[in-house]
């Protein structure tokens, strides 16, 4: 049976919702996935990346002037570059490391002359490019925990190294380097509550349904996933934008309910 979902959830290229208790057993099969179907050169089967870091950690909002417009924004940036540090992380593994220099030369040269920062140095290699990730991640998730408490923080776009970073095209670097057609099954398991702005990322992601690179895998339970829309009001809906995968019986139980409710609302 588990054979049988993991074909399904890596042998489809469209965003898909797999939905599970949030219980240890989910994480063990979707990081046994990413096992299976690992990050290598020259694969001629689909590839699952695990993502750790999927967004902002949900806490209390004290400050009453907090920026949720502007964080969705921020929040999506935070994504695309947890995406592409995944990524360039495992492909730096997998690689050697003059070979993937090479391969990134276009990569490079479009970040040094597009993407990077006014004062920021031009990037050489493939570890500064990783370590410029990091840091532009660090002041995003920086400026999310002072905004949620501060009404005075600000946010300066000009501290971050990389500000907005085309994640389509450094995805597609990515592919040509390590010689892959098909696109990343992108594991997103929520373990935890997020912000509000991470479950708009994500759903804006999903609904843009541009899975020529990326096709997003998101574990939750039925319940937990506190909205479908993004940040404009825009619901994505099922079958129009993304699958169901059933890891147990928790999508059932859940539309069970939401059954028995309906009835009993149009009785009384």
């Amino acid at each position: 049976m588990l054979e049988i979902l993991k074909q399904q959830i890596m042998n489809d290229n469209r965003h898909s919702f797999i939905y599970g208790y949030d219980k240890e057993e989910r994480k063990n099969f979707l990081k046994e996935l990413e096992q299976e179907y690992p990050l290598q050169k020259d694969c001629n089967k689909p590839i699952a990346v695990y993502l750790e870091e999927i967004g902002f950690p949900k806490e209390k909002i004290t400050n009453r002037l907090y920026p949720q417009q502007q964080m969705v924004g921020i929040s999506s940036e935070y994504l695309a570059l947890s995406i592409a540090d995944t990524i360039l992380n495992k492909t730096m593994e997998v690689m050697p490391q003059d070979e993937l220099e090479e391969k990134c030369k276009p990569l490079l040269e479009r970040l040094n002359r597009r993407q990077l920062n006014l004062g920021v140095a031009p990037i050489q290699t493939t570890e500064e490019l990783e370590l410029l990730i990091k840091k532009s991640k660090e002041k995003y998730l920086d400026y999310y925990q002072e905004s949620i408490q501060n009404k005075d923080a600000k946010f300066r776009i000009q501290d971050v190294p990389i500000p907005f970073l085309s994640l389509d095209f450094f995805i597609s670097s990515m592919k040509k380097a390590i010689n892959y057609s098909s696109s990343f099954k992108i594991i997103i398991d929520r373990q935890k509550s997020l912000a509000l702005s991470s479950y708009q990322a994500i759903n804006f992601l999903i609904g843009r349904r541009n899975n020529t690179n990326i096709s997003l895998k998101v574990a939750t339970s039925p319940t937990t996933w506190e909205t479908y829309s993004d940040a404009n009001g825009q619901a994505i809906e099922y079958l129009h934008d993304y699958e169901v995968v059933e890891f147990d019986d928790s999508y059932r139980q859940y539309i069970k309910r939401q059954k028995e409710r309906y009835r009993i609302f149009n009785e009384d």
